[in-house]
């Protein structure tokens, strides 16, 4: 979990340079490959971090044995795993925020330039 979140940090810090390029677009010439590439590489690390997520779900052991099932949760609460899931989610959905309003904002630029340029 600690590499799942040092991973959305560091996501999360690629997403607010996106915007402040975003902000720095002028003209025909800014470099519209680029942020494509780097909305990608959000989305994708997105979607892993995701996966990894469920990776941390109840097993289905734990359904079938009482043991099993305390263990599991002694763990979950011994490691804070809601809480820090909880906030990892909670970033996970900033980043889908950024990542669609900077596609919004794309296609605001292309209307616009289509006009005037």
């Amino acid at each position: 979990l600690d590499l799942i979140e040092r991973d959305v940090e560091q996501t999360l810090h690629r997403s607010e340079t996106m915007i402040r390029r975003v902000k720095e677009i002028r003209g025909p010439g800014f470099r519209r490959a680029r942020l494509l590439q780097e909305l990608a590489t959000l989305l994708e690390t997105r979607h892993r971090i995701f996966n990894q997520l469920s990776l941390l779900s109840e097993p289905d052991l734990a359904w079938e044995s009482e043991l099993a099932a305390r263990i599991y949760a002694g763990l979950i609460d011994n490691f804070d795993i809601k809480v820090r899931v909880e906030r990892v989610e909670k970033n996970l959905s900033l980043i889908a925020d950024v990542v669609e309003l900077i596609i919004i904002a794309l296609i605001v630029i292309e209307i616009l330039q289509s006009f005037f340029y």
